[in-house]
């Protein structure tokens, strides 16, 4: 192995030094001293065209995908239609337990925990589905007169609120809403540019399969 992709960065706040007692900074040293790169594309992989967000919203039904916060042109990187969440206007409006029937298959779960607005309990359709992937309850509060949110994780208190308004929530647990990537899309993509690159040793990309999310539904 010569590079690492991880979506979530070893790093993720400062560090004033490093030791092998810690569990992460012993992860990176031990990288270091075997000659591998670790690149952790995070947040610019939620936000950028055909990314994590873009790709959740494939999964809840053809409609129009706009982002919930657009990024600045600038730090648009040329795309069109990127930046932080997504939400999508739905085609058809949709019954909250057919999306979640094909949420927990196209994610490959069991169990997701489901918090129902009065609405969705009496019979009425989803139409507006914000999207976040992670923990998104902060991005997903500025969105516009969503139906439902979908994300990995919200705290109790931004859940009552959502009910409360209207809006059901749709938790699929924090990696839950970003491992089915790396297979579906970022495998494949990454493997073609590498391909592509006739200068270089031929390289292959596989992705990890002892990685899981950390909670389960017992």
């Amino acid at each position: 192995v010569g590079v690492i992709v991880a979506y979530h960065p070893p790093i993720f706040s400062a560090w004033k030094s490093l030791s092998m007692g810690n569990l992460k900074q012993s992860l990176v040293l031990k990288c270091a001293a075997a000659g591998v790169s670790i690149y952790s594309p995070h947040t610019s992989l939620d936000s950028c065209a055909n990314g994590i967000n873009d790709w959740l919203a494939s999964l809840v039904g053809p409609g129009k995908v706009v982002p919930i916060a657009p990024a600045a042109p600038e730090k648009a990187a040329g795309q069109d239609n990127v930046g932080t969440g997504r939400l999508v206007e739905l085609a058809t409006p949709r019954a909250l337990g057919d999306i979640v029937r094909e949420l927990k298959t196209r994610l490959s779960l069991e169990h997701m925990r489901v918090a129902r607005a009065a609405c969705h309990q009496d019979g009425g359709l989803v139409s507006r589905v914000a999207i976040c992937a992670g923990s998104g309850a902060s991005v997903l509060r500025s969105a516009a007169a969503a139906d439902l949110y979908f994300t990995g994780e919200m705290d109790h208190h931004s859940i009552l609120a959502a009910v409360e308004q209207g809006t059901s929530c749709v938790l699929a647990e924090h990696t839950n809403t970003e491992r089915g990537y790396l297979h579906a899309v970022l495998q494949r993509r990454l493997q073609e540019e590498l391909d592509a690159d006739s200068a270089d040793e031929p390289a292959s990309v596989v992705v990890s399969e002892s990685d899981r999310d950390p909670i389960t539904i017992e």
